[in-house]
């Protein structure tokens, strides 16, 4: 990836974003976790939507006190009803 590519995605990549004001966040990968760390060569598609971003945005937005939920294909999905965890606000 070109070196502005890489600003930009950084720029703009949610795990950069978080404060303690972030809103609730959902994420929701259909990949199991591991198969890290990736090549070098991975392109940056592919590694920002890897499980295991979501387990560092989510490390990131625990520790700015932010409700969020992951979940991973080898998870089993709980089904609660979305204004629960939409309107904690």
């Amino acid at each position: 990836m070109r070196p502005i590519s890489k600003k930009l995605v950084a720029d703009a990549s949610a795990i950069t974003l978080v404060t303690k004001n972030a809103p609730p966040t959902f994420m929701q990968y259909v990949f199991p976790l591991g198969g890290t760390p990736l090549p070098e060569n991975t392109p940056i598609n592919n590694s920002i939507h890897h499980p295991e971003f979501g387990v560092m945005l989510k490390e990131k937005l625990d520790a700015a006190g932010v409700e969020n939920v992951l979940q991973t294909a080898a998870m089993v999905l709980i089904r609660r009803p979305c204004g629960r965890f939409w309107s904690s606000t």
